[in-house]
């Protein structure tokens, strides 16, 4: 099972609960235009096998132009040149890496251990140093603040962890009970904004510790994973929802329907698009700010997980059930 469906699956039985029973929180000004038809088209895409059941998930660029990705049940972390050449580098501890891999300001890499409560850090040469958390805490997705500190979500615990490049660990930031923080990134605004995944919202985070919670018009969507686009408004994936999400730093939110089930995965490009992962319908969708989707249809069974916009412009994605890594060639 991927871990946006395990973690989606774990949830959807207490959505309803905590919806009801959050704060009801800010309700901004929610615009959602009527979205053109999407374009579907034929995948072509170059596969590059790993071996069976590494369940690749999170993918990332690498400080050195390579492709770094986690296999959840791998217990490692793989590397992947442009050329296809791979390695994989097992974990000290095993664990289930998440869906967080991140290319840190210190010239490494830093990742999630969910299972095993640690953040990773993995030098370009497979060196790898683990730093624990709170126990149960269940680290999920990371990313990296303005000040060069990295931020990472405690699914299991309702909190936001810190850790220093150092690898101590700084202040945590609560969040209300049953928030089950997934993915998070920080704004242009140096706000940092949350999926709220089980109580159905957006949140924003200033640096005080000030939460603003932004409620989602479709119902129990799971918010999964969110990026930052480079106008500034920040895209998320409803993964129960089925929608595309944008909220701008205001506080506005759009959300787009999707052509099929399972959006998990976002990414932004240099052109202002967002580029997605639909597992459930085994596709990569495409979508512009004005909510325009073209959706590139791929082999059966493959589940696309993770996406990035790699160092040749092209996506590359995850294949967590075909245990492969993607590109997709874009016409």
């Amino acid at each position: 099972m991927s871990l946006g469906r395990s973690v989606a699956a774990s949830l959807t039985l207490i959505l309803a609960a905590c919806a009801s029973a959050a704060p009801a929180g800010t309700h901004p000004q929610t615009s959602t235009p009527p979205p053109p038809a999407p374009t579907r088209i034929s995948a072509t895409i170059r596969e590059f096998p790993l071996p069976a059941g590494r369940a690749p998930t999170g993918i990332t660029v690498g400080p050195d132009s390579n492709l770094w990705f986690t296999e959840e049940s791998g217990s490692r972390i793989g590397r992947l040149t442009l050329s296809g050449d791979l390695r994989e580098i097992a974990l000290p501890i095993a664990g289930a890496p998440g869906v967080g891999i991140i290319a840190g300001p210190d010239g490494n890499l830093w990742f999630t251990d969910r299972n095993a409560d640690q953040i990773g850090r993995i030098t370009p040469a497979g060196q790898i140093t683990e730093y624990p958390t709170a126990e149960n805490s269940s680290p999920l997705d990371i990313t990296v603040a303005p000040d060069r500190t990295l931020w990472f979500s405690e699914s299991n615990s309702d909190r936001l962890g810190r850790i220093g490049l150092d690898g101590h660990l700084l202040n945590e930031v609560m969040l209300p009970t049953g928030t089950a923080p997934a993915g998070l990134t920080f704004g242009a605004d140096g706000n940092l904004w949350v999926c709220a995944s089980s109580t159905n919202r957006i949140l924003r985070v200033s640096a005080s510790g000030q939460i603003t919670p932004y409620p989602l018009k479709v119902e129990a969507a799971h918010p999964f994973r969110i990026t930052r686009a480079p106008d500034g408004n920040l895209w998320f994936v409803e993964f129960l929802g089925n929608h595309i999400g944008r909220v701008t730093p205001s506080g506005v939110l759009s959300e787009f329907p999707a052509p099929v089930p399972g959006p998990v995965g976002i990414t932004a490009a240099a052109d202002g698009s967002l580029w997605f992962t639909e597992e459930k319908g085994d596709a990569i969708g495409r979508i512009t700010g004005s909510g325009s989707i073209t959706e590139y249809v791929l082999p059966p069974g493959v589940s696309p997980e993770g996406i990035v916009i790699g160092p040749d412009g092209s996506p590359w994605f995850s294949e967590f059930k075909a245990s492969r890594i993607g590109r997709l060639a874009v016409p």
